[in-house]
């Protein structure tokens, strides 16, 4: 009488154990790779967006500087001095260069109407809302009383820092206007995030139609 053997075996529990830890471990790796693409995704959008802020606002204050009447100086908003001449001082050869003076804002005045407009950086702490850069065509030198509009989307971006600087070559050349600020993420409150890394705009302009 012939015996009939099974050759189908089935899976031991090490087999099985195996098997499950290699497809937590593939699973896990997906995941990450999901997560880090999405995130890089999310990452490049937030700073798309500062960058679109930004950009927007370095070309609305250039616009009004660029197409002023008159320069009617620069200024910490502490001092209440404004600074028309900016004309670096002279140094010997062995002399490093001067670090230029950082101010709050500039005044200039329109052609449209010849109206007096401020473009200011916040003045003190920049958590202090509304941190915003600001343009005000109402004649107040703190630029933070009412009738100021803002440059910023500040319900997209957080104003991290801000200064102009001015310089000339000598009395006769116009002046020329050095913008730098960095934007954040916009945060809960007043807040920003720290997600990302401040990002950077400056530009400097040449005023060109000023009255002599």
């Amino acid at each position: 009488m012939k015996k009939i053997f099974n050759s189908r075996k089935g899976f031991t529990l090490i087999e099985l154990l195996a098997v499950m830890i290699v497809l937590i471990v593939v699973g896990v790796i997906i995941v990450e790779i999901l997560y880090s693409t999405m995130r890089g995704s999310g990452k490049t959008n937030l700073i798309t967006q500062i960058r679109q802020n930004g950009n927007f606002t370095i070309s609305q204050m250039s616009k009004i500087i660029r197409d002023a009447k008159s320069f009617d100086g620069v200024g910490k908003v502490a001092d209440g001095v404004d600074i028309v001449n900016c004309v670096n001082p002279s140094v010997g050869p062995l002399t490093p260069t001067p670090t230029p003076v950082a101010y709050d804002y500039v005044k200039v005045t329109t052609t449209n109407g010849g109206k007096t407009v401020f473009i200011c950086c916040p003045a003190g702490a920049l958590d202090n809302p509304p941190a915003t850069i600001a343009s005000n065509s109402g004649g107040l030198i703190d630029c933070s009383g009412m009738g100021r509009t803002s440059l910023l989307d500040t319900t997209a971006v957080f104003l991290n820092s801000c200064s102009f600087s001015c310089s000339q070559k000598n009395f006769t050349d116009y002046p020329t206007i050095q913008i730098d600020f960095s934007l954040l993420q916009k945060g809960g409150g007043n807040l920003p995030e720290s997600t990302i890394d401040p990002v950077y705009f400056n530009t400097s302009v040449s005023m060109r139609n000023l009255s002599r």
